[in-house]
This record gives C-alpha cells, sequence and structure tokens, in this order.
C-alpha cells in the first residue's frame, strides 16, 4: 500500500468516526430532551379546594389574561416545592393570577400540608384523574397559561 493510500484511508476513517460520533450526539440529545407538559380537556379534570368545594381545572384558568400554575406531588423534593412556591409568592404579589395544583388523593391531606407555606391558593386533584388528562415528565412544573392555552413552563429543580 502506498502513502497515498494510506493518507487516503485514513482521512476517509477520521470522516466516518465523525459522522458516528456527531450523529449518535445528537441522537442522544434528542432523546433526552424533556416533552412539554400537555394538559388535556382541563373542563373534565375535576379539582377540589381546601375548602372542599369541587370545580374543574377550566374554570381556573383566565381566559382573558395570564395565569400561572405549579404543579406538584406532596411528596416532591422539598427544596424544590419551596422553590416553586416561593415563586408563586412572587408572582401573586406583583398581581399575577396563580394557583398550585397539588396532586393528591386525599383533600384533607393537601390542606393540612399546606398549611406549612405562606402561599394559600392551592387546589387539588386525584392522581388517576390528573395522569389521565396530563402528561408531564417531571413535577412539580411551574405552567403559563395565556389566553387559555399553555403558552410556557419550566420544570423546577434544585
Amino acid at each position: 500500500m502506498s502513502k497515498k493510500d494510506k493518507l487516503f484511508y485514513s482521512i476517509v476513517g477520521i470522516f466516518l468516526i465523525a459522522i458516528i460520533v456527531i450523529g449518535s450526539y445528537k441522537f442522544i440529545l434528542n432523546k433526552n430532551s424533556a416533552n412539554p407538559p400537555q394538559i388535556e380537556r382541563a373542563d373534565e379534570i375535576v379539582i377540589t379546594t381546601l375548602n372542599g368545594m369541587k370545580t374543574s381545572l377550566a374554570n381556573l384558568i383566565n381566559d382573558d389574561g395570564e395565569t400561572y400554575c405549579l404543579i406538584l406531588e406532596i411528596y416532591n423534593c422539598s427544596s424544590c416545592i419551596y422553590k416553586g412556591l416561593s415563586e408563586m409568592e412572587n408572582l401573586e404579589k406583583s398581581g399575577k393570577d396563580c394557583f398550585c395544583l397539588v396532586v393528591h388523593d386525599w383533600p384533607s391531606e393537601v390542606s393540612g400540608w399546606s398549611k406549612h407555606y405562606d402561599f394559600q391558593n392551592f387546589v387539588s386533584v386525584k392522581k388517576s384523574v390528573f395522569y389521565k388528562h396530563c402528561h408531564s415528565p417531571y413535577l412539580p412544573v411551574l405552567i403559563k397559561f395565556q389566553k387559555g392555552k399553555l403558552k410556557s413552563y419550566r420544570f423546577i429543580s434544585k
């Protein structure tokens, strides 16, 4: 084999390795990127307020302006919950419409649990109802609704 052939095969080999590395890197990034949360048929999601009244999630989402919703389970990371609720307090102080949707089967437990926080606009939904109509790869998540539609979201982490 001549020097030209060795050089040619070396360049082709490096080029193929680069294609494999770049292709697998893009595949891994796309595979691990989180899907956005989805809420289907908000009018069918029955929620319970802290005083025991039942209503639909659609009734809490403002059709005219912005509504912020923090969705969490009471067993999520404590610091993540605290961080999300602190953000909700700040939004509420700035005049934004916001509430916290707690995914839990027992509204009475949510009521007792919520007394530990300054933010008090909590509602609860049963897990089976939530996971039937909503899909989120990670909780807690802060969702911004604008004119009744999901506008943006951010997963809360440490």
